[in-house]
């Protein structure tokens, strides 16, 4: 009996080491503790921001698309991805079937903080429904530098994180030197032009609007709500707030794609733009969107490209960089792909004036 029992807890002993072996316990960036597998193999992401994050870590680890591919992503991301299911996403419109996500067995979801849809509450309701452990990210642009080395590590992919992260740091200070140099009564404005009529926007601070911060731009949309999504402007307050800059988001562009003059095409939308400081210099630019649009849609990783984007057309002589080179480096290091002379003359035509 003796040896038998000891057979028995030795077996015993082994098989809870071997639980405990692969499953570990960690602290995600909400300061929830969360249990999640030793070996991660396949990640779900319920929005955009986390799809990009793992396109620049590892498409592999990727259970699933949160939308049909566009085909702008559809030229960076290799074709073998293209097949992926489509998860859908959780939140506002709370397209993800939560029976077809667990049936693409991944071992983790990564959700993220900042996103209005996407609340603690949220992720604790996915992951007792479903039983797939639920990361919580804290996706800003400060922190995107913190979130590739945080992930890096659960996914066993540190090498690769702290690369794309060291970058991210550079352009990250090589901004908040600029920005400290710049006198707040001299910063150029800037008004993020969105909408069907260009009349919606994005605030400062918002994950929406942020990149005009980071890039030494003054936001003329001020927040004074806690809203991160939108907001309804009139014609009458941009002529109040006269911009010196205007952006123009790649949707308006995509409902006139032949139209290569940004500042024609916004005075088509209402004749009231032609009064606006920025038509008249014409300092009116479209946003590159290639695979992704660089300062927001979706607010992810895309942006630190945007810094660089947007501040060489703000303050050119402070940023003092060929922006065809940055793109090109951006694309090969996070997108692992090498655009053509053709195509960076296509994404980057947007800053032509």
């Amino acid at each position: 009996m003796n040896k038998r029992f000891k057979i028995i807890f030795l077996l015993s002993t082994f098989i809870i080491c071997s639980v405990l072996l692969e499953a570990r316990t960690i602290t995600d960036m909400t300061g929830r503790t969360v249990e999640i597998p030793d070996k991660i193999n396949k990640v779900y992401v319920n929005h955009q921001p986390g799809i990009i994050l793992m396109h620049t870590l590892d498409l592999d680890m990727l259970a699933g698309w949160a939308f049909d591919l566009l085909p702008g992503e559809k030229r960076v991301v290799p074709e073998k991805y293209h097949s992926l299911p489509v998860l859908g996403t959780t939140g506002g419109n709370n397209s993800a079937n939560r029976e077809v996500v667990m049936a693409a067995k991944p071992d983790i979801a990564i959700m993220f903080t900042y996103l209005e849809t996407t609340t603690i509450n949220l992720a604790e309701q996915f992951q007792k429904a479903t039983g797939i452990p639920v990361v919580m990210l804290e996706m800003k642009v400060k922190t995107i530098p913190e979130v590739y080395r945080f992930v890096g590590k659960i996914l066993d992919k540190e090498e690769r994180a702290n690369r794309l992260a060291d970058y991210c740091e550079k352009i990250l200070e090589k901004s908040d030197k600029i920005c400290k140099e710049l006198e707040k009564s001299k910063k150029i404005k800037v008004y993020y032009a969105q909408g069907p009529k260009g009349l919606n926007s994005s605030a400062q601070g918002t994950s929406h609007g942020e990149i005009i911060d980071f890039a030494g731009g003054f936001n003329v949309v001020e927040r004074d709500n806690a809203s991160d999504g939108r907001i309804s402007i009139n014609m009458e307050q941009i002529m109040i707030w006269n911009p010196d800059v205007i952006l123009l988001a790649d949707r308006i562009h995509s409902a006139s794609p032949t139209e290569k003059d940004a500042t024609k095409l916004l005075m088509s939308l209402n004749s009231g733009w032609k009064n606006i400081k920025a038509c008249k210099e014409k300092r009116v630019y479209f946003v590159p969107c290639i695979p992704y649009n660089v300062l927001d849609m979706p607010p992810s990783v895309n942006r630190i490209i945007g810094i660089l984007w947007l501040g060489n057309i703000l303050y050119p002589e402070k940023f003092n960089i060929d922006i065809r080179k940055e793109f090109y480096d951006f694309y090969e290091l996070f997108y692992n792909y090498k655009p053509t002379e053709q195509e960076l003359d296509e994404i980057l035509s947007f800053t032509k004036e």
